[in-house]
């Protein structure tokens, strides 16, 4: 759910909380009118980073997830995660809408993570999320939310 307050714009996903920027809604004004309303929300593994390289991350930039399995390709290191926010697959005509119809649980995501990542295996740990990157879907159509 996006919501659009005073002190700036949030989207729920799952039990996390994630601050959009303002340059989104600039790029992306339709967005303004999904205040307070469902939609799907997708992100790239890129766009995913383990923040015990970076700056820190604040709680309103990152995920909290539980490490599943950690794939080793040398120059990058693909982390697959669990999160408590239902994925939709919007290619397969025969799946459920399981956000729309309220069933609750857990999503696998990977993330590309830099080779010099400690992460391991059965780790809890909070993902840092480039939430300038999402992209956005209504939740109803399926359609990208662009302009």
């Amino acid at each position: 759910t996006l919501s659009i307050g005073g002190s700036g714009a949030t989207v729920q996903l799952g039990s996390n909380s994630l601050h959009v920027p303002e340059s989104v809604f600039e790029s992306r004004p339709a967005l303004r009118g999904y205040d307070q309303r469902e939609l799907t929300v997708g992100l790239r593994p890129e766009d995913l980073e383990d923040p015990a390289l970076g700056d820190g991350v604040s709680a309103n930039h990152s995920v909290d997830a539980e490490v599943v399995l950690v794939e080793s390709l040398g120059a990058e290191i693909m982390v697959h995660f669990n999160i408590d926010a239902v994925a939709v697959d919007a290619g397969d005509p025969d799946a459920t809408d399981e956000i729309s119809t309220g069933v609750s649980g857990y999503s696998r995501c990977v993330a590309r993570f830099n080779p010099r990542s400690r992460v391991a295996l059965g780790q809890r740990m909070a993902v840092s999320v480039d939430t300038s990157r999402f992209h956005y879907f209504d939740a109803e159509s399926g359609s990208a939310i662009v302009s």
